[in-house]
């Protein structure tokens, strides 16, 4: 005696060809584009550009230059002698 499906073979076989087809295609539209060598170049010296940049030096930079401006104003502040 032979036991009853529920799943149809056809209905097994045409689910398991559309989500390959499906799948397929998503994966062709997802998948990563080829780009040119000087596209690559260009986007590897932005990436070395980048890299040269050192945030850290620019900020230490920058705080030895506010505390240079502000020694020259308080050196030419006039000084205020106290009353005798």
């Amino acid at each position: 005696m032979k036991m009853k499906n529920n799943l149809r073979e056809d209905a097994v076989f045409t689910g398991f060809f559309w989500g390959m087809l499906i799948g397929g295609i998503l994966a062709i539209f997802n998948a990563p584009r080829v780009r040119p060598a000087q596209q690559l170049e260009e986007v590897k010296q932005g990436l070395l550009e980048k890299l040269d940049h050192d945030p850290i030096t620019d900020s230490i930079a920058d705080g030895k230059a506010a505390a240079r401006r502000r020694l020259n104003e308080l050196s030419q502040r006039p000084t205020v002698t106290p009353p005798q």
